[in-house]
């Protein structure tokens, strides 16, 4: 009894804002509001409000006003949660792995053509300014080669399972990361450890200074960085006696971003 009066008392905090001359639905009225007063409806919200000949009241009295049901709204169980309620994007954000690694691939062509010749010079002379043996690699294969070097086909000799593994000169190399749905050398963490290229010239002052001898910064130099670092990520150990192969996809994803002038890259030796 005392739930019928009660529901029939928010019936007409409902009704009587509107007995106005007011034309519509609230929000055509009020874009900014959600509902006028606290639901406490045990459904799903997915009926409008109704009153029986017998007084007897059901149905959703936001829904009954076309609004949605607001935060005051006590409305839906946990099972069948409220269906007038704005419903959240609750999906999971992509993980890094599944991201392609879009990091600095900004159009070049659209990046130029706002640039003037003289800032187009000027940024060509800061960018290679520590760099010089990365502009004599890109000079070289600019006379030697304009065009794109050719890659080789795509696996066929062994069994790759992750799509992006290329024919290898010998068997050894010919490995696979073995990734069935995203490939380790799409993923993110890689791009970050193996081709970035600030971590990458980290990685050379660190070997110059342990070693002691001039870091360069060509692309041949790149190259063997990020070989070592996909070593260390992938397995933590370097140096003889901890020789590992790096996976033919991965290989070929360090060579795009660096490549070797002639096309000729030295491979995996024991």
């Amino acid at each position: 009894m005392w739930n019928h009066i009660r529901k029939i008392e928010n019936l007409t905090a409902f009704i009587e804002p509107f007995s106005c001359p007011y034309i519509g639905s609230p929000q055509e009225h009020f874009p900014g509001l959600e509902s006028l007063a606290g639901c406490e409806c045990r459904s799903q919200c997915s009926r409008k409000l109704k009153i029986s000949n017998k007084g007897k009241v059901t149905g959703c009295p936001c829904k009954g006003n076309g609004l949605k049901c607001g935060q005051s709204c006590s409305c839906g169980t946990k099972n069948k949660p409220c269906k007038n309620k704005t419903q959240e994007d609750t999906r999971p954000e992509e993980s890094g792995r599944e991201k392609e690694p879009h990091v600095n691939e900004l159009s070049v062509e659209d990046l130029l053509a706002s640039l003037t010749p003289d800032q187009v010079l000027e940024v060509a002379k800061r960018g290679f300014q520590s760099r010089l043996l990365e502009l004599q690699d890109l000079i070289s294969s600019l006379d030697n080669n304009t065009g794109e070097q050719e890659l080789p086909g795509r696996a066929t000799n062994y069994n790759c399972t992750c799509g992006y593994c290329r024919n290898m000169p010998t068997s050894k190399e010919e490995v696979c990361c073995k990734e069935k749905k995203n490939c380790r050398a799409k993923s993110m963490a890689f791009y970050n450890s193996c081709i970035e290229s600030d971590n990458l010239s980290t990685a050379i002052r660190n070997m110059g200074d342990t070693y002691v001898f001039t870091p360069t910064y060509d692309n041949r130099a790149m190259r063997h960085a990020a070989y070592r670092q996909y070593i260390m990520w992938q397995h933590g150990h370097l140096g003889k006696g901890h020789r590992r192969v790096i996976p033919s996809c991965c290989v070929w994803e360090i060579r795009k971003y660096y490549p070797s002038p002639n096309g000729q890259y030295t491979g995996y030796k024991d």
